[in-house]
């Protein structure tokens, strides 16, 4: 799949799902330099390590190394910037695997209405696949741990009102536009899955928290899950901003 770059701004390809355009031009910042993705086929693959931390009260959670379509899940965790989409990481991979119109429907809300950092929007892929995308990219390092808590929260929740049993999420707050290390990551997602648990309604089963970053990433998720140090940040009070960010885009809107 190619990209086809126009200044600074950027068409994108026909959707593999409707078969329709992409939808017109996307702006993209110029501060942005913008490359060609990566192509699916030449993704480095890990092999699944699986580290079971068992039933947090009702939710089953696992942390595995490799690529996050290596996992077999209607769901996925896509971060995303508050006012525009991301053309690399999770988003990129999806874009480039079918499901682009997921991608692109965030696009079009972002550029009506900036998301506030933490709120989970879902888009629909192709063959079912639900895109459980959290406005998270850009966040300022000092806001970047509660932000990362409260996206986990929110995306375990959008998860659960779509019915889906199973998502796949990926190590949110460290990537190219992240601030977190892996341990701190670790600490703020597994804080807010714990946090979240008591709430389950019963749908969603199981998290797969995918590490791609290598050997290390996955050690250091491991360590912070086996010595279960996340427990010192659970949160009760994220359900709390869930809805006041859900009620501030109403009102918004």
């Amino acid at each position: 799949m190619s990209v086809k770059f126009v200044g600074i701004k950027i068409f994108l390809p026909e959707c593999k799902k409707c078969g329709k355009p992409a939808g017109g031009l996307f702006y993209v910042s110029s501060k942005i330099k913008l490359t060609k993705l990566p192509r699916p086929g030449i993704l480095k693959r890990f092999k699944i390590i699986n580290l079971i931390i068992g039933n947090m009260k009702k939710i089953s959670v696992e942390i595995v190394q490799g690529n996050v379509l290596s996992v077999d899940a209607k769901g996925f965790v896509v971060p995303q910037f508050a006012d525009k989409m991301s053309l690399t990481g999770v988003s990129g991979i999806l874009s480039q695997n079918g499901h682009f119109c997921g991608i692109r429907d965030y696009a079009v809300v972002a550029r009506q209405r900036r998301l506030p950092f933490g709120y989970s929007f879902v888009t629909d892929g192709r063959d079912g696949v639900k895109m459980l995308n959290v406005s998270l990219l850009g966040v300022s390092a000092p806001d970047a741990f509660g932000m990362v808590q409260l996206s986990t929260f929110a995306a375990l929740a959008e998860a659960e009102k779509n019915g889906l049993d199973r998502i796949v999420m990926p190590a949110l707050g460290t990537g190219k536009s992240g601030s977190l290390s892996f341990t701190r990551s670790a600490k703020a997602m597994l804080s807010a899955i714990e946090s979240y648990a008591p709430l389950a309604q019963g749908f969603l089963k199981n998290v797969t928290i995918c590490i791609f970053k290598g050997d290390k990433a996955f050690r250091d998720y491991k360590n912070v899950a086996g010595k279960k140090s996340y427990r010192a940040y659970v949160n009760d009070e994220l359900e709390i901003w869930n809805e006041v960010n859900r009620r501030s885009l109403m009102r918004n809107a």
